[in-house]
């Protein structure tokens, strides 16, 4: 199977049927009637868990599945913010591998959570270079009061960690994205045996 890409919107306040609705408008933008991974965004208006559920209803427990909360969403054809705006982003393909990492206790410990993700990484075999999408939760909030988890360090104990292997450093994404939270840093992979791609880095609250 070549690689499909698809996205899906919806605006409907029952978070159940608008994981059900995104989720089964990706797939039918992309063409296909079951996927290897799902990108999930909602505003924070929405239940997370019966959010999921109505993704999981359409694209069934295979489908490995990753996202975050997001101030709004934007598709090729829609957007919108600060209401109940939710999206799925959907990927088929046999030539792609899509491996997940998630890494826990990231808040006031980001070097040694961003060294322990990246060991993960190593710890899997891939056809090449992976390439990687990388998520985290942006803030603190095991303090009682605002505070940001610190993108550098946790950067650098990826990068720390990834040159004391000696193997070849990843490929970045052109993109990466925070989620609100405080306690996880994550990473998703992908590589390809015909041609790496750029999918990957994940982590969540």
């Amino acid at each position: 199977m070549p690689t499909h890409t698809g996205s899906g919107f919806s605006e409907c306040t029952d978070s159940f049927q608008a994981g059900a609705k995104a989720a089964a408008a990706a797939l039918a933008q992309a063409g296909v009637s079951a996927c290897a991974l799902a990108i999930l965004m909602t505003t924070s208006r929405h239940n997370p868990h019966q959010f999921l559920a109505g993704v999981r209803a359409v694209l069934g427990p295979q489908t490995q599945v990753l996202g975050s909360y997001a101030v709004g969403v934007i598709t090729n054809t829609c957007l919108g913010y600060d209401g109940y705006q939710c999206g799925v982003a959907v990927l088929a393909s046999d030539t792609i591998q899509v491996n997940l990492f998630l890494e826990e206790h990231l808040a006031n410990n980001e070097y040694a959570c961003g060294h322990a993700l990246a060991q993960q990484v190593l710890g899997q075999a891939y056809d090449g270079p992976p390439n990687l999408l990388f998520f985290y939760d942006s803030v603190n909030r095991t303090t009682g009061r605002f505070r940001m988890n610190m993108g550098t360090p946790l950067l650098a104990g990826m990068s720390d960690a990834w040159g004391a292997s000696g193997r070849p450093p990843p490929e970045p994404a052109p993109w990466a994205t925070c989620s609100f939270g405080s306690r996880f840093s994550g990473l998703m992979t992908a590589s390809s045996a015909v041609q790496p791609r750029p999918w990957c880095f994940r982590a969540v609250e």
